[in-house]
C-alpha cells in the first residue's frame, strides 16, 4: 500500500479506535507522519 493509503487507514482506525488500541494506530500513524520508512507499535 502507498503511504497515502496507510496514513489514510491509520488515521480512520485511530478516529474509531479507543483506549489502547488508538494509542497503537496513532503511535504509527505518526510515525507515518513524521516520514519513517519502518514503523511499529512498539515502544522501544
Amino acid at each position: 500500500m502507498s503511504r497515502e493509503e496507510a496514513i489514510d487507514k491509520y488515521y480512520e482506525a485511530m478516529i474509531y479506535c479507543d483506549g489502547s488500541e488508538a494509542e497503537r494506530y496513532q503511535t504509527i500513524y505518526c510515525q507515518l507522519m513524521d516520514g519513517f520508512m519502518d514503523v511499529s507499535d512498539c515502544d522501544y
